[in-house]
């Protein structure tokens, strides 16, 4: 009879190691600059009039030891922390090894006045902008992995600049275009596909205003009505 040795990797004869909790902070004086970087996990941001910024986040360490999880709980930080006029709400960790010992992810909502720059970076996760009331300064959007949705109220008075490489762009609202952006559109599913020749599309919706800018590499782009 022939037998076929079988391997086992640490984390299938243990089991991993899991190990959940919740973070929340509130900043009563809210900053002008809300800055977020987050590597591996979903960012929801609620955009109200509130006078102050609300973080929460849902984290979970996995490991295939009980030592490597521990050592996950040493290294792998989330203590969102002023920095001037800027929050930044990012995770700290070592780079990458070679031969990883652990993973982690951070699911983050946060609440924030309208009145506030966003700067938002995710990398493995969706970004979720919801605004409850327009916002009225810049906002900087870029993922790499995972869909982009923009819900305002009603339309809003923005100037987009939009790029995408694997996904879509879409948006309720016909934009008009903007320079040298040259694009054509068409209707998909109820709402205008917008699709760019050299990958950057530029339009304005409403009367124009502030600036977003957003960046996709793997994920449709989505800029909506919040009651759609």
């Amino acid at each position: 009879m022939n037998r076929r040795a079988i391997f086992l990797t640490p984390l299938a004869l243990l089991g991993a190691q899991q190990h959940d909790y919740r973070h929340s902070k509130s900043f009563p004086l809210a900053p002008q600059t809300l800055d977020v970087e987050i590597p591996s996990g979903n960012i929801k941001l609620l955009l109200s009039n509130s006078n102050q910024i609300t973080v929460r986040a849902d984290i979970q360490l996995t490991a295939p030891t009980p030592e490597d999880l521990e050592l996950a709980k040493r290294e792998v930080r989330f203590e969102p922390r002023l920095d001037g006029n800027t929050l930044k709400v990012w995770v700290e960790a070592p780079e990458q090894r070679r031969w990883q010992r652990y993973k982690h992810r951070h699911n983050v909502e946060i609440e924030a006045p309208a009145s506030t720059r966003l700067l938002l970076r995710g990398i493995n996760g969706s970004i979720d902008l919801t605004c409850a009331t327009q916002p009225t300064k810049d906002v900087y959007i870029k993922n790499i992995n995972g869909e982009i949705v923009l819900a305002f109220p009603s339309q809003p008075n923005a100037d987009f600049e939009i790029k995408t490489l694997n996904g879509h762009i879409y948006s309720q609202w016909d934009m008009t275009p903007i320079a040298d952006m040259s694009e054509t559109k068409v209707t998909d599913n109820g709402m205008k596909r917008i699709v760019s020749r050299n990958r950057f599309a530029g339009g304005r919706l409403g009367r124009g205003g502030i600036h977003i800018h957003i960046e996709g590499l793997n994920g449709d782009i989505r800029i909506t009505d919040r009651k759609a």
